[in-house]
């Protein structure tokens, strides 16, 4: 009986065979065939592939418990913020009314945090860290049938599968003490205290932890050391939140006067003329040989990926720390999607004299705009892009119940988010912001695009070129923000004839995930 794996591993063994065919072929009519199969066999394959992973992803989506695992603490650390605030106002007259607005929201806090949580166990319930996680939140925040549910997760613990089954013994014996039992002997303490801090991520699980192992042992002293930290944490992580609110209201107040400016500027007709020629593909590519680089770069993938898979996956046990992990991250996304640059030269630019600078409008200068106003245009497409993929993401919520964005690297950015330094988060900007804006703009707004301006409409070739580019990014639950973005972007480049600007903005959107998860995350 044939497994969709089977099937997969068949049509990859076929279009390796056909493309060395293709390759060596010299009579001109039988190279078209052999093309033309190969294209065929290729377009089953990453339809065959991708249908798999779609199905996968959506029923073991741990990048989702990842996310609402942050959804947790930042309750939690709002939670707390919320508690030591309400103490202020004891002395003050109509205190009672005011700690008792606080009390309730902190309880409505506190709800989300537990339904987070479930949905989080819910996508990865054999998770040794979630089960871990799980029994602290249930511990400090009670409510009905929590401690039933504890004696259930620290046999999950027990039982769990980790590099070393002595972690999971150590881990359950760790809940059943501080949220059973209640007793812990100090000759103890030290034992896991280091299984705390080396275990447990940094953040509101191992602060909240750390609290309660002092104050179960009976050490005072390091009991009140510890919930200081975990105060001063609640209140830094205050501070953040309101910086970064700060920031993005400027921010996005700026991209409505763009958006309002451009509404009211903007022709009827974009490119006409001469500009259309600066913005269209030097020569017609044809739909074939487009839609061939597109199919050809994905099977690629499909072939490529399980060989990457394969050889993390000894290499997560090595505990590497995040500049490894930023390191590995930029050589996996040049091995993705370098392929796809390659193929649009060798398939439509070789031969043709064209240089692939000027094929995809990589100018640093152009009739109107020098190269600084090329970077202003970028950083306020950014702007822009603000209040848009809020209102995006708005709409996804309400009418399509999306839950948000389940691409895989959001857990890897969380990671290095909690234990990186500077120069950690230099190389993820490098590996998220700056690799993924030169190769996804050179292929989907200086390749597709403009190829799409060869017979189409600007508005018609933003619509088809933005659909692709989020449709590729499969994730389901970020399509409408990233199709919002493609847009903007092709909107952008469309406007100042330059990848230039989209590649800048595409930069800071990317980076700015990052940097907004590592000052709120952050350590």
């Amino acid at each position: 009986m044939f497994s969709v794996d089977n099937i997969s591993q068949a049509l990859q063994v076929l279009v390796v065979l056909l493309a060395c065919v293709a390759f060596f072929a010299r009579e001109t009519d039988f190279k078209v065939i052999t093309f033309r199969s190969l294209l065929a066999a290729a377009t089953t394959l990453v339809v065959v592939v991708l249908g798999q992973t779609l199905i996968k992803r959506e029923s073991q989506d741990r990048s989702g418990s990842t996310m609402d695992l942050a959804q947790v603490e930042f309750c939690m650390r709002l939670y707390s913020a919320i508690k030591s605030l309400s103490g202020t106002f004891d002395d003050m007259p109509g205190s009672a009314e005011v700690t008792g607005k606080f009390s309730e929201e902190a309880d409505r806090i506190k709800e989300q945090a537990r339904k987070a949580m479930s949905l989080a166990a819910d996508k990865d319930s054999k998770s040794f860290m979630l089960c871990l996680k799980k029994a602290v939140l249930l511990g400090e925040v009670g409510g009905k049938g929590s401690v039933a549910e504890v004696k259930e997760l620290v046999n999950r613990i027990k039982l769990a599968k980790v590099e070393k089954p002595e972690l999971a013994i150590l881990g359950s014996e760790l809940i059943d003490k501080l949220y059973l039992k209640r007793s812990l002997n100090k000759s103890e303490v030290e034992t896991y205290a280091q299984f705390v801090e080396g275990k447990v991520p940094a953040g509101w699980f191992r602060d909240v932890t750390r609290v309660e192992l002092y104050r179960v042992a009976g050490m005072k002293a390091e009991a009140d050391k510890a919930l200081n930290r975990y105060n001063q944490a609640a209140s830094s992580f205050v501070q953040k939140i309101l910086l970064t609110f700060f920031t993005a209201l400027v921010c996005g107040l700026v991209g409505l006067v763009v958006l309002i400016v451009q509404l009211f500027l903007i022709p009827r007709n974009i490119s006409q003329g001469p500009a259309l020629e600066e913005i269209k593909a030097p020569i017609n590519y044809g739909f074939e040989k487009v839609f061939a680089v597109f199919v050809f770069w994905l099977a690629l993938e499909c072939m490529i990926s399980p060989v990457i898979v394969n050889v993390a996956r000894p290499l997560k046990g090595l505990g590497m720390n995040s500049n490894t992990i930023a390191l590995i991250t930029m050589v996996i996304y040049l091995m993705n999607n370098v392929p796809s640059l390659l193929l649009v030269w060798l398939l439509c630019l070789r031969g043709t004299g064209i240089k692939f600078v000027d094929a995809v409008k990589l100018k640093f200068k152009t009739p109107r705009r020098g190269w600084f106003g090329l970077v202003l245009a970028g950083v306020l497409t950014w702007c822009a892009c603000l209040p848009l993929v809020l209102v995006g993401s708005a709409l996804a919520k309400g009418y399509l119940n999306s839950n948000g964005s389940s691409n895989p690297i959001l857990a890897v950015v969380m990671e290095a988010a909690r234990n990186g330094d500077a120069f950690t988060s230099v190389l993820f900007v490098i590996a998220l912001g700056v690799l993924p804006a030169l190769c996804e703009e050179t292929l989907f707004r200086g390749f597709l695009y403009t190829s799409l301006r060869t017979k189409l409409s600007a508005f018609l070739s933003m619509i088809i070129s933005a659909a692709v580019f989020a449709g590729i990014h499969l994730d389901q639950g970020a399509f409408i923000q990233l199709f919002v973005l493609g847009f903007v972007f092709a909107f952008v480049f469309e406007r100042t004839r330059s990848l230039i600007p989209s590649m800048v903005a595409h930069c800071m959107w990317n980076s700015g995930t990052f940097f907004v998860i590592s000052s709120i995350f952050g350590s």
